[in-house]
């Protein structure tokens, strides 16, 4: 019984006429195609796995591919502000961070260290810290405010906390500026004395000055700088101009623009030098004592300059391309790298419109769009708007309407593999970029802005364990399943990305009394 199924399996798999016997004509001299069944099954097995190891072959390839595409929209990820370094296991408390550090200003160095403005005994300081340990790898002072003439009678020092970038370099910004402080009774803002500045390019690796460059009061202080590829661009008010400067993290100079104010409507070319826009000097007014606002942004290859009522974009010569009307109410934001938002920020209306300002053209779309915490460019041009504060809208590159869902709105959302991910409320929910059609949802975790390091989200579980904590839930993000939980310090309210770390915090930065604890997975 066990020879005949392979007898007939063999009699169906390997028939070929050819195998059927000749009738009998005598003898016959055998011919090229006479060769012995075994043989020609052998040829046809052969063939089989020859097939076989094609087709596997093929997979292993598309596998390759889809790999290599993986990778690459990760390597996307990690160049971003708002992302986690890769999370490789349950996030546990590791250090708490030191009072007055400034948390949302945490960046990563090259070499996985936190960096980071703190206070320091003669002023600001920037400290790099172990991300896993927080022992402190360096530290350098950005501005000595103690050993400085003390204000005269009256007036105010104001000490920013500085600003730092984080690239192969570390370059920072620290500004202190004295004013006679304003009547409070009939709104009237300080007026500035003098502002001193320092900015300042730093090893990564061991904090030594590369370059640096001081104003000691007696000449404008630049107000503003961001990191454009491998230019450092500051911006400097004087009076009715913005000196717009570039140069390489060395100090050589690259390009130089200078900006004027626009005039006020209705005014003439005597009321501009009266009131000094024809040229007067005037002390410099930074935009935290009451002078003019400036703002500036990387766009795409060149920044996009804010100054009194005029944004200005600039390409990477330094050369003027275009303007953006700037009103005093509009609040200003980069967007990611090739993006600018403005919104007026004095309508009370929901559906009050938002200008998308892009290095080839603006567009104005209806209500707030909604910054992504991580965006792996999966959908090029795509805008998240929010029309009312409730309706989620996703809007092309060109403003057009994709397609709108009654909720998740929610603050922070992410664009990861085509996807949106964004709070509901009462939880999160991963939609198809393109079409809005929900794909998961899990109401396990809290409403929030979106944390991940491109393949997970990151968030505080929904319901308190036990003992009144909280947990942290790591969620996949191709399906939301859950790949790994632990609780959380006792009292932790929100969790934050900054530095390529989970911040959690026990309440908003700078509350008296408030610790933010680093999470992560303990070295080794």
């Amino acid at each position: 019984m066990g020879q005949a199924p392979r007898h007939d399996v063999e009699l169906v798999e390997d028939h070929d006429p050819r195998d059927a016997p000749a009738p009998h004509r005598g003898p016959q001299r055998p011919g090229p195609d006479d060769a012995p069944a075994p043989r020609r099954r052998r040829r046809l097995v052969v063939g089989a796995l020859v097939v076989l190891a094609v087709a596997a072959a093929g997979a292993v390839g598309a596998q390759v591919v889809v790999d290599r595409g993986e990778r690459a929209r990760l390597a996307v990820v990690a160049q971003q502000p708002g992302a986690l370094r890769p999370v490789d296991g349950p996030p546990e408390a590791l250090w708490t961070v030191p009072d007055g550090a400034e948390l949302l200003s945490l960046r990563a160095a090259p070499d996985g260290a936190l960096v980071g403005p703190e206070p320091g005994p003669d002023g600001p300081q920037v400290v790099a810290r172990d991300a896993g340990t927080g022992e402190t790898l360096w530290e350098a002072p950005l501005l000595d405010v103690r050993s400085a003439e003390p204000p005269p009678a009256g007036a105010v020092l104001d000490v920013e906390p500085g600003t730092c970038e984080v690239a192969q370099v570390v370059v920072c910004l620290a500004v202190a500026t004295v004013s006679l402080p304003g009547d409070d009774e009939v709104g009237t803002p300080p007026t500035p004395v003098s502002a001193r500045s320092r900015l300042v390019v730093l090893d990564a690796v061991d904090g030594s000055v590369r370059h640096e460059r001081t104003t000691d009061g007696a000449e404008p202080a630049p107000t503003a700088f961001v990191l454009a590829g491998r230019l450092v661009v500051t911006a400097t008010p004087d009076a009715g101009t913005l000196h717009v400067d570039a140069s390489t993290t060395d100090g050589r100079p690259a390009w130089s623009t200078m900006l004027q104010a626009p005039a006020p409507a209705g005014s003439t070319p005597q009321d501009d030098a009266e009131a000094g826009g024809g040229g007067t000097a005037a002390p410099a007014r930074p935009a935290a004592s009451g002078g003019p606002r400036t703002f500036l942004a990387p766009l795409g290859d060149g920044v996009a300059a804010g100054f009194a009522a005029e944004l200005t974009v600039l390409d990477r010569e330094g050369a003027v391309v275009r303007t953006v009307p700037f009103a005093a109410t509009d609040m200003a934001w980069r967007h990611d790298a090739g993006t600018v938002v403005l919104r007026d920020m004095a309508s009370a209306r929901a559906d009050a419109p938002s200008t998308v300002v892009r290095p080839d053209g603006d567009t104005r779309v209806v209500g707030q769009v909604l910054p992504p915490t991580v965006d792996d460019g999966s959908v090029p041009g795509l805008l998240l708007t929010s029309p009312d504060g409730l309706r989620l809208t996703a809007r092309d590159a060109a403003g057009e309407e994709l397609w709108t869902r009654g909720s998740g709105a929610a603050p922070g959302p992410a664009v990861l593999a085509g996807r949106v991910y964004t709070g509901t409320g009462s939880g999160v929910v991963a939609l198809d970029a393109r079409t809005g059609a929900e794909v998961w949802r899990s109401d396990l975790v809290r409403e929030g802005p979106v944390v991940t390091d491109g393949d997970h989200l990151v968030a505080m579980a929904l319901r308190p364990l036990a003992d009144g904590r909280r947990e942290v839930l790591v969620l996949d993000h191709a399906d939301g399943s859950v790949v790994w939980r632990a609780p959380l310090p006792a009292g932790v309210q929100d969790l934050v990305a900054a530095g390529g770390v989970v911040l959690a915090m026990t309440s908003g930065p700078g509350t008296p009394g408030a610790t933010t604890t680093v999470l992560g997975t303990p070295p080794g």
